[in-house]
C-alpha cells in the first residue's frame, strides 16, 4: 500500500507547471580518459567553460535534460567527443580523485538566444 502511495505521488509531481522527463542520456556513461594527474596543473584541471556540480547528472556526467519557465528554457547536451575524442577526464589531484565532463547549455531566455560550452566537475 505504502508503495502505491509513493507511485501515484511520483506521477503528480510529473503533472506539475513546467516539469519534463530527463533525455534517455540522463543515466548514461560516456568516453572518459582515466589516466590523467593534476601534478604540475593550477586551478581545477577543468577548462573551456563555467565549472559547476549544477551541470552534473546522477552518475557525475555532464546532464541531458532540459528546464523550462514560461518563455525561459535552457537545453543541457553533452559533448561527447570535445576532449581528444572523449566526453570527460579523470583527474588524480590534490584532494582526490574527481571527473570534468563536457557539456553545452544552449538557451533561449525570452527571444536572447545562444549557448555556451559548460562543465560537470564531481568528485569520485
Amino acid at each position: 500500500m505504502l508503495g502505491a502511495g509513493m507511485a501515484v505521488g511520483v506521477s503528480a509531481i510529473a503533472l506539475l507547471p513546467g516539469a519534463r522527463r530527463a533525455n534517455a542520456g540522463w543515466y548514461s556513461t560516456y568516453p572518459t580518459h582515466t589516466t590523467c594527474s593534476a601534478s604540475g596543473f593550477s586551478g581545477s584541471n577543468c577548462v573551456g567553460g563555467p565549472i559547476s556540480s549544477s551541470y552534473c547528472n546522477g552518475r557525475g556526467f555532464h546532464r541531458d535534460d532540459s528546464l523550462k519557465s514560461g518563455c525561459d528554457y535552457v537545453d543541457y547536451r553533452v559533448e561527447l567527443y570535445s576532449c581528444n575524442q572523449k566526453n570527460a577526464w579523470i583527474w588524480n589531484g590534490g584532494g582526490g580523485h574527481f571527473r570534468c565532463s563536457d557539456g553545452r547549455n544552449v538557451y533561449n531566455y525570452c527571444g536572447d538566444t545562444g549557448n555556451y560550452l559548460s562543465i560537470c566537475k564531481t568528485f569520485l
